[in-house]
């Protein structure tokens, strides 16, 4: 059986993991729905289409470092 602060560590690190899937979501929901909009011509603006898609990839970004730094226990990657 683990220790308890053992269990805790682990408790952490999927909650840490869990909150950068949700951002990994929310930042494809970001680009799918500026693609959407784009097709169904609701949106005419480009660049307010670039900038949900430039947020929605940033966003995919920064989760995708999280996920990295929180199974590889990197620090570095998990203070950026």
């Amino acid at each position: 059986m683990a220790s308890p602060l053992n269990c805790g560590y682990d408790l952490t690190q999927k909650a840490l993991l869990s909150l950068n899937l949700f951002y990994v979501a929310i930042g494809g929901l970001l680009i799918f729905t500026s693609a959407y909009a784009k097709s169904a011509s609701i949106v005419t603006s480009v660049s307010v289409l670039g900038g949900i898609i430039a947020a929605g990839v940033f966003l995919i970004m920064v989760a995708l470092l999280g996920i990295y730094g929180t199974k590889k226990q990197h620090q570095a990657a998990l203070f950026f």
